[in-house]
């Protein structure tokens, strides 16, 4: 069972880590101002990205994303807490809809 986490995070990481190249590459051309650029067959990064608590979010987006696929229906979270509420309403409303800008009545 051991083995078999290793290999499937050294399979992860290896991805991520291709994925990082390229966005870095992409980036780095767009930023530079080139409309045209073309992205090497390969990967030339050989580092590897990984630490514990990169692990930690795969595993926690393994279990969000399980817990999405369990159940289907949507997810409503719930707080009373006005000076929360009212903090969300001032940083967030105007970006969310309409809906957040009306009152409780």
């Amino acid at each position: 069972m051991h083995q078999d986490s290793l290999f499937f995070y050294g399979g992860v990481l290896y991805n991520y880590s291709k994925n990082v190249f390229y966005y870095k590459y992409a980036f780095e051309n767009v930023k530079a101002g080139k409309e045209k650029f073309s992205l090497p067959y390969r990967s030339t990064f050989k580092q590897t990205y990984s630490n514990p608590f990169l692990l930690k979010l795969f595993d926690e987006n393994f279990l969000t994303v399980i817990f999405q696929d369990i159940n289907q229906k949507d997810i409503k979270i719930f707080v009373q807490n006005k000076d929360i509420i009212n903090l969300f309403k001032e940083k967030f409303g105007s970006k969310i809809s309409s809906m957040v800008k009306y009152s409780k009545t």
